[in-house]
C-alpha cells in the first residue's frame, strides 16, 4: 500500500491516505471490542474480574490466531525462497527463528485490537493497581506466543494435509469458509454469550478452568495471584519451547517435501475439439479452482446465496412473518427475497479483476489468433456460472417455499440470469477502464485495486436500484408486471454493454 507499480515509495499523499485508511481499520475495530468490554462491566462489577480477563484472553488469542494461521503454513513451509535458504550454510532453526519473529508481530498487532480496550475498561472499573498493570503488560507480551504455538500446529496439519493432495487451494478456501461460518455465527450470537458471561458467570468459569486452565490462571493473576501469572507464564513458554523444538526437527523434510504427489499414469486417448469461447471458459475455470485468494475474495456471495436460501426454507414461517409485520404484502414475498438474493449475489466480482489477473501475461491474448470477444465470454462466463447458477437455486427454492405461480417462478429465474449476465459485463468494462497489470501476487488485483472496488459497488448499486424500484412501483405494478419490466430493460443493458465490449473494450483489451 506504500509502494507505487514500479516498487518505487508512492508520493507523501498516497502514503498519508493509506496511514489514514489503516488508521480507520484499527479504530473501527477498537470501537468494535471497546463496545464489547463494556458490555461485560456487569462481570467485573460482580467480583469475577478473573472471568472478564480470561474471556478477554481467549478473544485476543483467536483474533491473533485469525492473523496468525495462514501467514504460518504460507511463511513457514509455502514461501518461494525455502529451497534457496535451505541451500545455504543455515540452520533450519535460524530461518523457523527470522519468520518465527515477524509472525509474532503480525500476531501482537492483531491481539492489541482486543486487549488495550479490555485493559482499559477494566481498569476504569476494578480500577488501577501497579501489580495488575505490569503483569496485564506483560501478559500482552506472551499471549502472542499462545496464539502461534496453536498456529504453529495447525499450519503443520495443513502442511501434512497439502503435501498429500493435488489440489492446495482446496484446504485454504475449506479452511477459511469454516473459519468465516464460525466468525458469523458467533457474531449473531454475540447477545447470548455475553448473558451467559453475566448470569451463568460461575457455570463459565468451571468450564474455562477445565479445559482452558492456561486462561483461567492468566485472570487469577492479572487478578492480583502473582503465583497464578507466573504458572501461566511457564506453560506458555514451555508448550511454544516444544512446539519450536519439534518444528525445527521437521521444517526440512516438510519445507522440501514433493508437491507433485502421485505420478499420474498416462493414458492414451484422442484430442476433442472445442470452441474458441469454451476454450476460454475453461481457462478461466482452471485459474479460478487453483487460485484460493480470488475464490475466497470475488465468489464468497455465493457462498451467502445458498446459505441465505437454505435458512429461508428452514426459518420459512418466521421470516415471513417478519416481512409482513413490516407492511410487505404476502403475495410480493417471492419478488422481495428474490430482490435480497440479488444483493447477495452483488457480492461476488470476479469479472472485475478478471483481465488485471492476466498480469504481465496479457500479450499471451494479444498473440493468440481469434477474435477477443471470445476472451471476453470466458470471463463473463465464469462469473456468470460461480454467481448464476447459486442464484437460480436460490429462487428456485425460494418459489417452491412460497408456493409462488409458475410464470413468477420462471421470470425470476430468467431475471436472476440477465442480472448475473449484466454484473459479469459491468465488472468487465469496469476493469478494462481501470487495469492493474503491474503485481506479483494475485491478492494486489483482487483486493487492492480500484476496478475490484468499484466492481463489487456496481453490483450493489443494481441491487439497491432494483429494491428501491420495487418499493415505489409496488401499489401501481403487479409482481409479475414489475418482474417483465425488469426482464426487458435488463435484456437492453446487456445488449448495450455487450456492443460497448465489442467495440470499444476490443481496443482498451489490445492496448493493455
Amino acid at each position: 500500500m506504500l509502494k507505487g507499480k514500479d516498487g518505487k515509495s508512492r508520493g507523501a499523499g498516497a502514503k498519508a491516505g493509506a496511514v489514514v485508511l489503516m488508521l480507520f481499520i484499527a479504530l473501527t475495530f477498537f470501537g468494535m471490542f471497546f463496545s464489547f468490554s463494556f458490555m461485560m462491566v456487569p462481570v467485573i462489577e460482580s467480583g469475577n474480574g478473573e472471568l472478564y480477563i480470561s474471556v478477554s484472553g481467549i478473544l485476543s488469542v483467536l483474533m491473533g490466531l485469525m492473523g496468525s494461521v495462514f501467514l504460518a503454513y504460507n511463511s513457514l513451509y509455502e514461501a518461494k525462497d525455502n529451497d534457496m535458504l535451505l541451500s545455504m550454510p543455515v540452520l533450519p532453526s535460524m530461518i523457523l527463528f527470522s519468520r518465527m519473529a515477524g509472525l509474532y508481530i503480525t500476531t501482537f498487532i492483531f491481539e492489541m485490537l482486543v486487549l488495550i480496550p479490555s485493559a482499559v475498561v477494566y481498569f476504569m472499573t476494578a480500577g488501577f493497581s501497579a501489580i495488575s498493570f505490569a503483569l496485564y503488560f506483560t501478559g500482552i507480551l506472551i499471549l502472542p506466543l499462545f496464539s502461534l504455538s496453536v498456529a504453529f500446529v495447525l499450519g503443520f496439519f495443513i502442511a501434512l494435509f497439502a503435501s498429500k493432495i493435488r489440489n492446495k487451494s482446496l484446504i485454504t478456501v475449506t479452511f477459511s469458509v469454516a473459519f468465516f461460518c464460525v466468525y458469523y455465527f458467533s457474531m449473531m450470537k454475540i447477545g447470548d454469550i455475553v448473558n451467559i458471561l453475566i448470569y451463568r458467570s460461575d457455570i463459565v468459569t468451571v468450564f474455562i478452568k477445565k479445559w482452558l486452565y492456561p486462561f483461567y490462571l492468566l485472570g487469577k493473576g492479572i487478578n492480583g495471584d502473582v503465583t497464578s501469572f507466573a504458572v501461566f507464564a511457564v506453560i506458555t513458554f514451555a508448550v511454544f519451547g516444544v512446539i519450536c523444538l519439534i518444528l525445527s526437527r521437521t521444517f526440512f523434510k516438510l519445507a522440501t517435501v514433493n508437491k507433485g504427489q502421485k505420478k499420474l499414469k498416462y493414458k492414451e486417448k484422442k484430442a476433442k475439439q472445442s470452441s474458441a469461447k469454451l476454450a476460454y471458459f475453461k481457462k478461466e475455470l482452471l485459474f479460478f479452482k487453483n487460485t484460493p485468494v480470488y475464490i475466497l475474495n470475488c465468489s464468497f456471495g455465493s457462498l451467502m446465496l445458498l446459505v441465505v436460501s437454505i435458512i429461508f426454507a428452514v426459518k420459512k414461517e418466521t421470516l415471513s412473518a417478519l416481512m409482513i409485520q413490516n407492511g410487505f404484502p404476502v403475495f410480493s414475498l417471492p419478488l422481495i427475497m428474490g430482490i435480497a438474493l440479488c444483493l447477495a449475489a452483488s457480492g461476488n466480482n470476479l469479472s472485475s479483476v478478471s483481465v488485471s489477473l492476466e498480469g504481465r501475461n496479457i500479450y499471451l491474448l494479444h498473440s493468440f489468433p481469434g477474435d477477443t470477444r471470445d476472451i471476453f465470454f470466458g470471463k463473463i462466463m465464469l462469473h456468470t456460472a460461480v454467481t448464476g447458477i447459486p442464484l437460480v437455486i436460490g429462487n428456485i427454492i425460494v418459489c417452491i417455499s412460497l408456493e409462488a405461480e409458475l410464470i413468477t417462478a420462471l421470470l425470476l429465474v430468467v431475471f436472476s440470469i440477465l442480472f448475473t449476465a449484466v454484473l459479469a459485463e459491468t465488472g468487465l468494462i469496469i476493469n478494462l477502464l481501470f487495469p492493474k497489470m503491474e503485481w506479483t501476487n494475485e491478492t494486489v488485483p483482487v483486493k487492492q485495486s480500484l476496478s475490484s472496488v468499484l466492481g463489487m459497488f456496481s453490483g450493489f448499486a443494481y441491487g439497491f436500484v432494483l429494491l428501491f424500484s420495487g418499493i415505489v412501483t409496488a401499489e401501481l405494478l403487479s409482481m409479475q408486471e414489475f418482474l417483465l419490466i425488469a426482464v426487458v430493460l435488463f435484456s437492453l443493458l446487456a445488449v448495450l454493454l455487450t456492443r460497448w465490449l465489442g467495440t470499444k473494450g476490443i481496443k482498451k483489451f489490445m492496448q493493455l
